[in-house]
């Protein structure tokens, strides 16, 4: 069955698709996969991180935020200790990655949604490098290696149409569903790192996070993002498969 078109879908099985992944999520919240390492404490990426590509990949950058905040939400409540670090708003770069993946993922409002998403996660990382605590330049620049390439990855891809249609409009669904899944997983990567310098360190700890610090993650964070988007594309290929032999076709 087709899902109806338009910004919200109003069909059952796109509401049900988003309980059932909210879910997952809420499951997969309790099952930590790597540790988040601060001079101050430590906190946990769960396995959940795995299903925030899918969220926008198989919803959409409106049904997928929401699937990512309910899940988010009473994810949080059931393993409160992984989003401490982040005073309880652990969900917010979740929503932010699944906004990023179903933007790129809209191939009906294509090239606008890409471009959308291309200038939000530019915002994020530029963000991030010129946020005035952020000192001094080369260390953050260092932390942002990986991101930063991605940044122009993604501008060249989304802004040079005959890259567009190879990359983000291939028929082979292993190109594109980890080309997003990546970036939606940086996306969260980036989210959640601003908010930890920005919000959860002067709050929790009275100090940023030292520079020294930032340049240690920045050999671990692409390891652990690589996986997330490997694992996701993995079972986003399978899911989207299975979902077009039902008759489910997604709304893109």
């Amino acid at each position: 069955m087709k899902r109806s078109q338009g910004l919200i879908p109003r069909d059952a099985q796109s509401w049900a698709l988003v309980a059932i992944l909210a879910a997952l999520h809420i499951v997969l919240s309790v099952v930590p996969i790597f540790p988040i390492i601060t001079p101050f404490g430590a906190g946990q990426i769960t396995a959940s991180a795995i299903t925030i590509p899918l969220f926008g990949i198989l919803l959409g950058p409106v049904l997928g935020p929401i699937a990512a905040l309910i899940g988010g939400i009473i994810g949080s409540f059931l393993n409160p200790g992984a989003s401490a670090l982040f005073l309880g708003f652990g969900f917010i770069p979740g929503v932010v990655g699944a906004f990023i993946a179903g933007l790129l993922i809209k191939k009906s409002v294509y090239p606008y949604s890409a471009y959308l998403a291309t200038i939000v996660y530019a915002i994020l990382v530029l963000g991030f490098l010129f946020f005035p605590p952020n000192r001094p330049f080369a260390s953050f620049l260092t932390f942002l290696w990986l991101h930063l390439i991605l940044l122009c990855v993604l501008a060249v891809t989304v802004l040079l149409p005959p890259i567009r249609k190879r990359i983000l409009e291939s028929e082979t669904p292993w190109v594109w569903v980890f080309f997003v899944a990546f970036t939606s997983t940086m996306s969260d990567q980036i989210t959640g790192s601003f908010f930890f310098q920005a919000v959860s360190a002067p709050i929790l700890f009275g100090g940023y996070l030292p520079p020294e610090i930032w340049i240690f993650i920045a050999f671990i964070y692409p390891i652990e993002r690589l996986i997330v988007a490997i694992a996701a594309t993995v079972i986003g290929v399978v899911v989207i498969r299975a979902l077009s032999e039902i008759g489910f076709a997604m709304d893109q």
